[in-house]
């Protein structure tokens, strides 16, 4: 998998892979390497999708940052900062303006 192949000694974010938990790519990320991960999603703070990544995180012993905006907030480089690698797939059908995204 490509995720794999990218991330060691580097910073990874998963953008928009929150739903269901079944295709997020942090605890990937984070046991191929990656110095740090974080999840960047729309879903609200208190949903149970990041209760059920906690979880999977905490049964793979993987630490994950969580943010929760959307992704064309203005502030998002403020709240969530950079990355050298990022992830995301299924997210920008979803956007307004997809260009801006």
């Amino acid at each position: 998998m490509w995720v794999r192949d990218l991330v060691a000694g580097k910073t990874f974010a998963d953008v928009g892979g929150l739903w269901n938990t079944i295709n997020e790519k942090v605890t990937i990320a984070s046991t191929s390497g990656a110095k740090e991960v974080t999840m960047i999603d729309l879903m609200y703070d208190k949903s149970h999708w990041w209760d059920k990544l906690d979880e999977r995180c905490k049964n793979l012993d993987v630490v994950c940052n969580k943010v929760s905006i959307n992704v064309d907030d203005l502030d998002l480089l403020e709240r969530a900062g950079t990355f050298d690698v990022v992830h995301s797939a299924g997210v920008l059908y979803h956007c307004p303006n997809p260009i801006h995204t």
